[in-house]
């Protein structure tokens, strides 16, 4: 999956698999104030999600210069990716591209194992960017486990 970013570069999933954990959170509509919730809530916990060797990134179906903005506006530490095509969102959603669905995050752990959280825009923001925190501490966990277990040093 290669995106151009609000810094205007590529951002290629390619780049990160088996590095970093990577958190991809697929936002539905950049006014939403929920999704808007979200993304400050990931920004919130940046030093944390680095902590965890996670790379977070938010793809929306707007223009490279409209997430400039956003970015801007918000104080965003991590990249926005322009999905303008609904492409990678129907990768990621095996989805019609026609299709909109509700805000998702996927999980890819360092492993490349790709795991799908299911949020819901009745629940508080804040708290479901917590409960995708705690996931990440512990698939990080069981990487760090196995790496200790062969006896390769991190």
């Amino acid at each position: 999956m290669s995106l151009k970013s609000n810094g205007n570069n590529w951002w290629n999933i390619h780049s990160y698999l088996r590095k970093k954990n990577i958190v991809v959170y697929f936002v539905h509509d950049p006014h939403c104030d929920t999704c808007r919730a979200r993304l400050k809530g990931f920004a919130q916990d940046y030093r944390d999600w680095q902590h965890l060797k996670t790379e977070v990134v938010a793809v929306l179906p707007n223009s490279r210069a409209e997430l400039k903005s956003l970015g801007d506006e918000l104080h965003l530490p991590y990249p926005l990716l322009s999905d303008v095509e609904g492409q990678a969102r129907a990768a990621f959603t095996f989805d019609q591209l026609d299709q909109l669905r509700p805000p998702t995050v996927f999980a890819v752990d360092r492993m490349a194992t790709l795991y799908y959280h299911e949020l819901n825009d009745a629940a508080d923001p804040w708290e479901e960017e917590k409960e995708v925190l705690n996931e990440m501490e512990f698939l990080e966990s069981r990487v760090l486990e196995g790496s200790e277990a062969r006896g390769e040093l991190r």
